[in-house]
């Protein structure tokens, strides 16, 4: 996650001037998402965390196609389109595997 963020960092950074600090803190945020989406993995059911972290992934890959969309303008085909299906795409798995949820409680094993 941390490489994630030096490499679009490294791709934008001569064009962001004023909006260094702002766009370091919402990478930083979207990163901090997916490290929480990680945590889940021994607490959750597995249908659940993988529906959230394939979310999360879809997250990432929007918030990338958008930071380099306004800050480089790249070639992206159908950028706005494939801003739009990602964005879409991680909600539905989100919230998908959130409502599939159960906790996995290692003392009820044991007993």
């Amino acid at each position: 996650m941390f490489f994630y963020m030096i490499g679009i960092m490294y791709l934008i950074t001569k064009n962001l001037s004023d909006l260094f600090f702002p766009t370091l803190i919402y990478l930083f945020s979207t990163i901090l998402m997916g490290l929480f989406a990680l945590l889940r993995k021994n607490e959750v059911n597995k249908k659940s965390y993988y529906f959230v972290w394939y979310g999360v992934i879809a997250a990432l890959i929007c918030d990338s196609i958008s930071v380099l969309q306004i800050f480089q303008s790249s070639k992206i085909l159908y950028p706005k389109i494939t801003l739009i299906l990602f964005y879409a795409i991680s909600q539905y798995l989100i919230v998908r595997g959130i409502l599939e949820e159960t906790n996995v409680s290692k003392t009820d094993s044991v007993t």
